[in-house]
């Protein structure tokens, strides 16, 4: 689902489309992840920006250049299968404009993490998509290819730099999302916009609102989004491998920094608070009575258990200071 805030955000790391070291296993491997990837950023509504001339500019091989690779079969010993579909996949992406701003013969990238200088990179020949994303005013990510860069690096060129996010396979790239509720400074009306592409685990009611809490939403929204990360990464799975029980699956998140619990037996057995634990959310009600604690006194996030109703995600219901108990 393309929205304002997600759309024209990604643009293919053509430097990384460099063969010569990998295995024939290897380079099979990582094109289908690189293909899988491309067609499900289609299906979720987003754009992968391209070199315009990358298809001779690219040598993934030496003496061959990514438009050989593709369309001579004989060059490689990959599936047929596999590299028509991924010319098919390149040839829909769209190019950009040669005027754009920003091409650059080379750009210096460098880690977030590097203390050193060690993580320090110059990509060189092709700078024109880096360098669009160096002079770009937002946070972009970059899809490459196979065992390269991956996270958040700085682009750097003639004193300008910008960050950037490289993902190699789909379920990365909601780390990016996340990362822009920050790193651009989200607003409150903008929120739950991006939810969707940073937690698609997740399902979020119509009603949830910051004011529900106690505290700005610029004071509770880094530790929302966390909380909603672990749910969205871990929940479900550590609920399947330790059964349901609260203990333990209270012990496995508490692990990711995550306080939360079900409703106690007691609260259980009313129904007049469970009442104030149940959501209507398209015609169906759910129930909400695991909970996640922004602090041990006040602010809960109330959810349900992954429903089918919902494909397998779970419902974040209720925002709250405090339900009665």
């Amino acid at each position: 689902m393309p929205d304002a805030l997600a759309d024209n955000r990604i643009a293919l790391d053509e430097p990384s489309l460099d063969f010569r070291h990998l295995s024939s296993e290897e380079l099979q491997e990582h094109l289908d992840i690189l293909t899988e990837t491309m067609q499900e950023l289609r299906r979720a509504g987003l754009t992968v920006w391209v070199h315009p001339e990358m298809w001779t500019e690219v040598h993934c091989l030496d003496g061959i250049d990514l438009a050989t690779f593709l369309f001579t079969p004989e060059a490689s010993s990959v599936n047929r299968d596999t590299l028509r579909l991924l010319a098919r996949l390149l040839d829909r992406c769209p190019s950009w404009q040669e005027d754009e701003p920003g091409y650059v013969s080379s750009v210096t990238i460098t880690s977030a993490d590097d203390q050193g200088g060690d993580g320090r990179e110059m990509v060189l020949d092709l700078g024109f998509s880096l360098g669009v994303l160096l002079h770009q005013d937002r946070r972009m990510a970059c899809l490459t290819f196979g065992p390269s860069r991956r996270g958040i690096w700085t682009l750097s060129d003639k004193g300008v730099s910008r960050q950037a996010y490289f993902f190699g396979a789909f379920p990365e790239l909601c780390r990016f999302w996340r990362w822009l509720y920050t790193a651009e400074d989200i607003q409150e009306d903008d929120f739950f916009t991006l939810a969707g592409h940073a937690f698609p685990a997740l399902e979020f009611h119509p009603a949830l609102k910051f004011g529900a809490f106690v505290g700005s939403y610029f004071q509770l929204r880094d530790t929302v989004v966390r909380i909603l990360g672990v749910l969205n990464d871990h929940f479900a799975e550590v609920m399947a491998q330790h059964s349901g029980l609260p203990h333990q699956v209270q012990a496995a998140l508490g692990a990711h920094g995550v306080n939360l619990s079900p409703e106690s037996p007691r609260i259980r057995g009313s129904d007049k608070l469970m009442a104030q634990r149940t959501v209507t959310f398209n015609g169906d009600s759910y129930v909400c009575e695991w909970h996640a604690k922004l602090a041990p006194d006040r602010n809960r996030i109330h959810f349900s258990l992954p429903d089918q109703r919902l494909d397998g995600k779970i419902l974040i219901g209720i925002f709250t200071e405090h339900l009665d108990t």
